[in-house]
């Protein structure tokens, strides 16, 4: 079976150059796992949580690159749902990926996420919005 993975990239974050300049060396990293790996770039606030829904179905992971805003957005859109995610830290804080202990390159990070090691996190709510770290 031929696995799929999915960045989807928030172009407005802090440290999004980041991203970019390595953006070749990420990829090819992740398809050293992965055959297909396929990008697209957020257009407005809450789209992530648009086409996560969208594209859930059509990949085995679904990468989030950006900051910790991204990832809180998005979570509406992965509760309770059978979706493997991971994210390239590219915001201006990137808390989540100290807790979890990540590397600082992200093509280190891209690998990391291909060795398959999991990360369990807990997800609260509050006045029915999901969040990670912080509330908004």
């Amino acid at each position: 079976m031929d696995l799929k993975l999915l960045i989807i990239v928030n172009p407005v974050a802090s440290k999004i150059k980041r991203y970019m300049k390595s953006r070749g060396k990420i990829i090819a990293e992740f398809k050293k796992k992965y055959k297909v790996v396929d990008e697209v770039f957020t257009k407005y606030r809450f789209h992530a949580k648009k086409l996560i829904s969208q594209y859930k179905s059509k990949y085995d992971l679904i990468v989030l690159a950006g900051g910790d805003g991204l990832i809180n957005e998005s979570l509406p859109a992965l509760v309770k749902k059978n979706i493997k995610i991971s994210f390239l830290p590219t915001g201006g804080a990137n808390v989540l990926s100290k807790q979890v202990k990540f590397p600082h390159k992200l093509e280190k990070i891209a690998a990391r996420i291909c060795s398959g090691k999991i990360h369990n996190v807990n997800i609260g709510k509050a006045n029915n919005d999901y969040f990670i770290l912080m509330f908004e």
